[in-house]
């Protein structure tokens, strides 16, 4: 579990950042990422207690997210062109988070995307209906 104390000032020299397998709070993760001015590159994998990601990165050029989140807000990410996106599987049942009908608010990524070079959504945040 991630809770930092109070007196923590972030990292200020702190250009690459993974964060694997850990607790952490929406409001702690933004307040984390917001205290690395220099952080070029994220990784966020099976991290719980994150439902929304909140991304303030002046400098991030690279995002991999392989979680379980509903959304993921982008502000002062004009320098970010690599994003990949995966949703994270339940690996003791083998089935994906999202219930049957289920609504993700990912489709608001799009609306704070920067201008990117490279997009990689992976595993059903996309669904195409047939008529």
């Amino acid at each position: 579990m991630f809770k930092p104390s109070p007196e923590f000032k972030g990292f200020s020299n702190l250009f690459y950042l993974e964060l694997c397998k850990i607790v952490v709070t929406a409001n702690v993760f933004s307040s984390l990422i917001s205290s690395c001015p220099l952080l070029e590159y994220l990784t966020v994998e099976s991290c719980s207690s994150v439902d929304c990601l909140e991304i303030d990165a002046p400098k991030l050029i690279f995002l991999s997210c392989q979680s379980h989140v509903s959304s993921i807000c982008f502000k002062n990410t004009s320098l970010l062109f690599i994003i990949s996106i995966t949703l994270e599987v339940d690996r003791n049942e083998n089935k994906i988070s999202f219930k049957e009908g289920e609504t993700s608010n990912m489709v608001m990524l799009f609306d704070s995307l920067p201008v990117i070079q490279y997009l990689e959504i992976d595993y059903y945040y996309v669904k195409v209906r047939l008529a």
